[in-house]
Parts: structure tokens; sequence; C-alpha cells
């Protein structure tokens, strides 16, 4: 039957190290004769026929060993086959056991659907929305996770995970290669192993694939909250900048207590354009991929509370006016980059790899492109600023004030361009 046919290489094997075995022995049996008739010719004086002897024996032993080492190496060569054999099982059994982990977390999902799909109180687009992609019903979890496709009473399987079914085929081809290995047929288990290979590659991929497609649902997701938050910000600071300036223009000394009032609304405006960056900063920073947009943020969201805080205390004056319009501009440099990639991701492009072969939320051009910004933007208000107190503007201390600012913007930059050439490098 299959068991007899199965056990043949098995019971041939084994009578053939048998024979080896016994002509070792009988090699070593001869040489030990060799040695005796050795002996007993020295001890009668017979120098030449003690030779012969001892030059018999030494061939007899050489031939032993040869024997035994042969037979050594055939025992190392059969255990190291089985120890493969037992590797292989164990990893059919781990490719299975991540089977069962696929199938299980699709299984769940289906039970915690089931319920409220079978309630008769649920409105009909509901349970439309949560049926199965295959137009069936939603499982009621009582099915086994076979991984068939079609099960009993008309009930069907959910569809196969990414990588669900060529890791299913790969599971066979595993199984195989570790009994060729039991049964000592090396060439027919790396043929198997070539066929599980060739599967479990395709599982990889398919997983890599779906992975990156979540990947840049996720990114376009964020970039949309992103937008439409910058959005809000940027509306919110245009209507305090408005205001900021219709006050300057007016001048201090010709507010009202209507205008005094204003500068109190418009500091909790302003205020809440910082705390909406300080919300934006820390989603980015939890995503991780850049790193010039945190800083810019951590920049907007200082800076607007700084000019909150100015115009709670009436200081409405060129300091404030120069951080309202960095303020802008940052929003406005933001939106810009934000929405262009968001395009590059309709179109199927994306941002490159990031150092650990991700792609990033915005690419290194895009962010070069915000820092450079920066850069001009600091460039010309400090000219703006120099050339006010070179044509002998009255408030001279503010101007010097906003100098300074300039000054610490201009460190920020610095540490920004660092960040982001260190960054350039791991990507490399």
């Amino acid at each position: 039957g299959d068991s007899g046919s199965e056990g043949a290489p098995s019971e041939q094997g084994n009578a053939e190290a048998a024979e080896r075995a016994a002509e070792a022995i009988g090699a070593v049996d001869d040489a030990a004769d060799a040695m005796r008739q050795a002996e007993q010719a020295l001890r009668a004086a017979e120098k030449a026929g003690a030779e012969e002897n001892q030059a018999a024996a030494s061939d007899e032993l050489r031939k032993a060993v040869e024997k035994l080492q042969a037979e050594a190496d055939e025992i190392r060569k059969t255990l190291k086959l089985e120890e493969e054999a037992e590797k292989q099982r164990k990893l059919a059994e781990d490719a299975e056991k991540l089977l069962d982990d696929m199938r299980g977390d699709k299984g769940a999902e289906s039970d915690s659907e089931a319920p409220s799909a079978d309630k008769g109180g649920r409105n009909e687009e509901s349970q439309e929305g949560e049926s199965s992609p295959e137009g069936g019903e939603t499982p009621s979890g009582e099915g086994s996770p076979s991984g068939e496709q079609q099960s009993g009473g008309g009930q069907q399987s959910p569809p196969a995970s990414p990588g669900e079914r060529p890791l299913e085929e790969a599971i066979p081809h595993q199984q195989e290669a570790a009994k060729k290995l039991e049964d000592n047929l090396p060439v027919e288990a790396i043929e198997e192993q070539k066929k599980a290979i060739e599967k479990l590659e395709q599982a990889k991929e398919d997983l890599e694939e779906r992975l990156d497609q979540l990947r840049r649902e996720q990114q376009e997701q964020l970039l949309a909250a992103l937008e439409s938050r910058f959005r809000a910000m940027l509306s919110r600071q245009l209507e305090v900048n408005k205001a900021t300036n219709r006050l300057i223009d007016l001048g201090v000394d010709q507010w009202k207590r209507s205008d005094q009032l204003e500068l109190a609304e418009l500091s909790e405006k302003q205020r809440w354009v910082g705390d909406e960056a300080d919300e934006a900063m820390f989603l980015l920073t939890e995503e991780g991929s850049t790193v010039v947009l945190p800083p810019l943020l951590q920049e907007v969201r200082d800076d607007a509370r700084d000019v909150a805080d100015r115009l709670a205390a009436a200081q409405a004056d060129a300091t404030t006016q120069m951080l309202q319009e960095e303020l802008e501009a940052i929003l406005r440099d933001m939106i810009d980059a934000v929405k262009k990639q968001q395009e590059e991701l309709e179109e199927g492009g994306g941002g490159g790899g990031g150092s650990d072969g991700n792609p990033p939320l915005l690419p290194g051009s895009a962010e070069l492109k915000l820092l450079r910004s920066c850069q001009l933007r600091i460039n010309k208000a400090t000219e703006s600023m120099h050339d006010r107190i070179d044509a002998g503007a009255d408030d001279v201390a503010s101007i010097q004030s906003a100098i300074e600012h300039l000054s610490i913007k201009q460190d920020k930059v610095a540490e920004m361009a660092k960040s982001m050439h260190e960054s350039l490098q791991k990507a490399q």
C-alpha cells in the first residue's frame, strides 16, 4: 500500500548502512588478525614476516577507517536532513498559524457586523452599506474558518485577505518538502521549497501592495484634514490682520471704547489660530515623516500666541503687524504644499521613499521650498525694517524689537535647514 512504498527508501537506506557497518567490522577483524600474526612472527624472530603482517594490518585498518568515515558521513548527512525536515515542518506550521490569524481577524470583523445586519429594526440603507462585496448575506459568525469561499446554507465567506490565497497554496509545498527530506530525497525537497518560496513571495507582494494602498489612503486623509485646518486658520488670520491694520492706521490716540473692546476680541481670535497650529503640530509629530512642517507650525503657534498677548496689551504696532503678515504667508505656503501633494497622489505620484522606505507625507522638494520661502521672508522683512529706520520712522523701538524677533527666526530657520540636510542624507 502507500505506507509500504513510503517506507521503502528508509528500509533500503538502513540495509545499506548495515552492510557498510558489517564491512567496516570485517576490515577491523582482518586488521586484528594481521596484528596478531605480526606479533607471533616477532616472537619467533621472523622480522620479514612481522613486517609483512604489520603492513597488511595497516592496510586493513586504513580500509576500516575509510568505511567507518563513510558511514559517519552518511549518518551525519541523514541527521542533517532530518534536522532540515524538522525546520521545514516548523515553517509550515508557522504559515498555518499565520493563515489562521488572517482568517480569524476576518471572521471577527464578520461577527461584529452580523448582529446589526440581522436586526429587523435596521433600515435597508444601513444593511446595504454593510453587506459583503460579493452581494451575499452577512455571515452569522457560526461558519467554519476553513478558508473555503462558499459554505453551506447559502452563506458566503468574506473575500480573501491580501496574501491569504498564495499563503494557503504555499503550505502544501512546505509540508511536501519536509516529507521529501524525511525520505532522504533532498533534490525533490528543493523543488517543493522553490514552489513554496514562489507562493510566499506572491503573498508578500500582495501584502506590501495593500500596505502601500493603506498608507496612501491615510496620507490622503491627513492631507485633506490639514488643508481644511490650514484654510480655517488662514481665514481667521486674514480677519484679524484686516482689523489690526485698521486700528494701526487709525492711531492709538484715535481709539474709542469700541476699538479697545475689539482688540480683546481680536486677541481671542488670534489665540485660536495658535491653538489650531498646536493641534496640527501634534498630528504631524505623530505621523513623523516631515521635517520642516512641525517646526513651522510651532513657529505659527508661538507667533500667534505672542500676537494675541500683544493685542490684549493694546500693542498694535510694527512688530505685531510684521508677525501677522508672517503668519498669513506661512499659512498660504503650507496650504499650497499640501494641496500640491494631494494632486500628486490623485495622479498616482508620490514623494519618494523616506528613511524607512515609506513615502513621506510631503516630498523633500516641497519642504525645501517651504524652508526657502521662510528665508526669503526673513530677508525681506529685515530689509524693510532697516529702510524704515533710515527713513526716520517714529516707532524706532518697535522696529528694533521686530529686528530682534527676526534674528530669532533666522536661528530657527538655520536649525530647520540642518535637520532637513540630515534627513535627506538618511534617505539616500
